[in-house]
């Protein structure tokens, strides 16, 4: 809990930076439902719903632990600006809060 994560692709090297409160297991898990079920709106399912990915393709890591949600939120937009995980070099979708 108050993780930040990484998720990364073995076959096309995309990466996906995330962060929890919860158990790592379980928001992987949250992600692989997302892509078994095809839900284009979630930015994991979109690359690796297609017949080129599978969840075989998929590592997660835990990168960072933080002392509250706010430093988590913090550090997770510092991680996906600095590794490039942004959509197209990668899978987050989101930049709005970088300042």
């Amino acid at each position: 809990s108050n993780l930040i994560y990484c998720i990364r692709c073995h076959w096309c090297h995309l990466l996906y930076i995330g962060e929890t409160m919860r158990r790592l297991d379980d928001r992987f898990a949250q992600h692989l439902r997302s892509v078994h079920t095809n839900q284009p709106d979630l930015p994991m399912a979109q690359p690796f719903s297609s017949p080129s990915h599978s969840e075989f393709d998929l590592s997660v890591l835990g990168l960072l632990q933080c002392q509250s949600e706010a430093q988590c939120k913090l550090e997770e937009q510092h991680l996906i600006f600095h590794l490039g995980s942004l959509h197209h070099s990668g899978i987050n979708i989101d930049s709005s809060n970088f300042r």
